[in-house]
């Protein structure tokens, strides 16, 4: 799925002034959090620097008509929302070896089966419908295996500096226009 954060309010409808862009690397940090929840690398992450990240799961995906009672279940506070961004990067700037320190989940469980599963299920499903399932199992071994902290490269490289600022702007943008409300997107 490719899908890039956003920031909207209700109060400031279609401002198209105070959209900046957000890289898709920020969506998936945030979408680990929906799904690994606590074991997440946004959950993980934050309560490391002593911040609760939950609040940037609080998404409204926009890829199709939007109610107002969805919206409505997502709005936060500019303040709250810029305070704790703002915070979040700070603590980033300052220590970016979090991957360094921290246990997370970045990949679900790799299957491991035994010489006996695989050969029996070669033999109910036929080499040809086999393989490429016992080849996925194998690609993914090796790739947690090769990469064990995936997020490493986005906190070093300061990518997530440049995404936490980018949203700052955002926000900073809202609140400048009036607006005390808003949600963050993802589309």
């Amino acid at each position: 799925m490719g899908f890039n954060i956003g920031v909207s309010s209700e109060q400031i409808p279609d401002d198209f002034d105070c959209h900046v862009f957000i890289g898709r690397a920020f969506y998936n940090f945030v979408n680990d959090g929906e799904q690994y929840g606590d074991e997440s690398i946004l959950i993980k992450a934050g309560q490391y620097y002593g911040l609760d990240l939950t609040p940037l799961l609080k998404l409204v995906y926009t890829w199709d008509e939007v109610s107002e009672e969805y919206i409505k279940e997502n709005i936060q506070s500019v303040d709250f929302l810029l305070n704790l961004i703002l915070a979040f990067r700070d603590k980033v700037q300052n220590d970016n070896s979090v991957c360094d320190k921290i246990k997370y989940v970045w990949y679900g469980q790799s299957i491991n089966l035994s010489q006996a599963e695989i050969d029996k299920l070669i033999t109910e499903m036929g080499e040809e419908m086999a393989r490429p399932f016992l080849d996925t199992i194998e690609l993914q071994k090796k790739e947690i295996d090769e990469n064990p902290n995936p997020w490493k490269w986005y906190f070093e490289q300061q990518q997530i500096i440049e995404d936490l600022s980018n949203l700052i702007k955002s926000i900073q943008c809202y609140k400048e226009k009036g607006a005390t409300e808003i949600y963050l997107t993802a589309g």
